[in-house]
């Protein structure tokens, strides 16, 4: 059976708001990454958190799909 590659399907966006909910912004990054379709692009939007989120969630950011939007 043939399958097409990553290049191959349609990109999807996944955007997530969050403002002052690291726990919640954490289960929901982890949520996109568990899916099984691959081409996957992540956009967390923060909302002017006064918690440190771009710091917290770093490992998810260096994650070429993923951008962080303050």
């Amino acid at each position: 059976m043939k399958t097409k590659s990553n290049l191959d399907m349609p990109c999807v966006s996944a955007i997530i708001t969050t403002h002052n909910r690291y726990d919640l912004v954490q289960k929901a990054i982890k949520s996109v990454q568990a899916q099984t379709y691959q081409n996957i692009e992540l956009f967390i939007v923060d909302d002017a958190s006064n918690e440190n989120n771009k710091a917290c969630l770093q490992e998810y950011i260096a994650d070429k799909n993923c951008r962080y939007i303050y």
